[in-house]
């Protein structure tokens, strides 16, 4: 566990592991966390030791066998979210949201929450319905010459996947982005 992550857990926590080739993960705790740092490649970055207990380990999950593991450190039940490509992070708990109404993009600064999932939790800044810009990942990024704006297909689809959207464009290629939905 890298030390900028480590006041984030404690024993007790509740971790997601899912071994090599297994689709489904398996419930385990956070049983032990080491208290001097192990050998590490970048001596500026010490990583600790974090013991996990799994329980019900099932025939996917051997002693020496490789997995994922997710530690659970923050829940937000019924949370306004957006998808994570959606916020520019300013700072720890600052973000700036693209908003879309009326075709116009409007630049606002969001307070943040949990991130996890590939979503970021919204405290303050939107309201659920709201249409927010999303990167298209299939597209190059943006250059510094990018600079036009123009309007997309039609209307937004349910969730992150969209119809349509809003799509930056100009000078030496472009990202597009789409419009989704801010949802809880």
């Amino acid at each position: 566990m890298p030390l900028a992550n480590l006041p984030s857990v404690r024993t007790g926590q509740q971790v997601l592991v899912t071994a090599a080739g297994a689709t489904q993960p398996v419930d385990g705790t956070v049983s032990a966390i080491g208290l001097l740092p192990v050998s590490s490649t970048n001596a500026s970055t010490p990583s600790y030791p974090v013991t996990v207990l799994v329980p019900q380990v099932g025939n996917a999950l051997s002693s020496g066998s490789r997995a994922d593991v997710s530690i659970v450190t923050a829940r937000a039940p019924d949370a306004l979210t957006v998808p994570a490509s959606a916020v520019a992070m300013v700072s720890t708990g600052t973000g700036v949201v693209t908003i879309l109404k009326d075709g116009i993009a409007t630049r606002t600064t969001v307070r943040t929450g949990a991130v996890g999932g590939g979503l970021v939790q919204v405290t303050e800044g939107l309201t659920a319905g709201q249409e927010v810009v999303i990167a298209d990942r299939s597209e190059p990024l943006p250059t510094a010459t990018t600079s036009s704006w123009r309007l997309t297909g039609g209307g937004v689809g349910g969730g992150a996947q969209g119809g349509g959207g809003f799509t930056r464009n100009g000078g030496n290629g472009g990202a597009p982005a789409r419009g989704a939905p801010a949802g809880k």
